[in-house]
């Protein structure tokens, strides 16, 4: 599997593990609402369930969480075969800067030599 194919994989799961506990946390609070309809949920109380709605391994969620596992091992096997090249350092980076403008410098010389100076050596 390509890198970046596998890194949209676990992106996606990441983001139905978010939306699974944003959903169990707006049932929590519509239940929270019919229960005291005369009371507001206050910062306090989100607080205080908001560690109790994520998914952890002892919640019914075994299927989500096994799909979390497979990403992680796939991803942990992509970066692990020495393919995966991460962001540089600063140092590499000034590195290629300098390399890059090197190269620009270089080219826009030898184009403006070809239009300007050529013909006039040819004539």
């Amino acid at each position: 599997m390509s890198k970046p194919l596998v890194e949209l994989r676990a992106q996606r799961l990441h983001i139905q593990m978010h939306l699974s506990w944003l959903d169990q946390q707006i049932r929590l609070a519509e239940d929270n609402q019919t229960k005291h309809p005369c009371c507001t949920t206050t910062s306090a109380s989100i607080e205080t369930t908001s560690n109790k709605g994520l998914p952890s391994k002892h919640d019914g969620d075994e299927q989500l969480l096994t799909r979390s596992e497979v990403a992680q091992a796939e991803l942990t096997k992509e970066y692990s075969t020495g393919h995966y090249v991460g962001p540089g350092t600063s140092k590499q980076l000034r590195d290629d800067k300098i390399g890059y403008m090197a190269i620009f410098i270089i080219l826009t010389a030898l184009f403006m030599f070809l239009l300007l100076g050529l013909p006039y050596l040819l004539h």
